[in-house]
């Protein structure tokens, strides 16, 4: 037997079985959230930073953070993930943040997360205090329900 091309749900609903999106499927619009943090004060481990509210029934598809750098040097382990109340590494893992530059993407259980009620996405700190002044900033991209 050889290959065998198969649709993915998504394809098979809009282009093979001519669906209509709704909130389902997610075919709305795709909305961009910019957020940025700064460190405010010596921060302990757990510490978290509201960064944006993910709305009831949209589509998480996007994630990318860096930062300035939140350690002191190189080596220092001050890690940030990116979650919610549920888990604190839902739309980023726990990534080293030390030196300016570091980067963190969509972390896979957060790849079409879809909550149903608006959640806050949350900074969580880990490794130590992070150096006060520092920022991490990015963009989350998530699709809004049709309709």
């Amino acid at each position: 037997m050889g290959a065998v091309n198969r649709d993915s749900t998504i394809y098979g609903n809009r282009y093979t079985n001519k669906y209509l999106g709704d909130a389902r499927t997610g075919f709305g619009n795709l909305v961009p959230f910019p957020f940025e943090l700064t460190v405010v004060s010596a921060s302990t481990v757990g510490d978290t930073y509201n960064l944006f509210v993910l709305p009831a029934n949209w589509r998480m598809t996007f994630l990318f953070c860096t930062t300035d750098g939140l350690g002191a040097s190189a080596g220092a382990g001050r890690t940030l993930s990116i979650g919610d109340s549920g888990s604190a590494t839902r739309f980023m893992l726990a990534t080293d943040f030390d030196v300016s530059g570091a980067q963190g993407f969509l972390a896979g259980a957060g790849v079409g997360y879809t909550p149903t009620a608006d959640t806050i996405v949350l900074a969580t700190s880990a490794g130590g205090a992070w150096v006060v002044g520092k920022k991490a900033f990015g963009i989350a991209l998530a699709l809004a329900p049709a309709g």
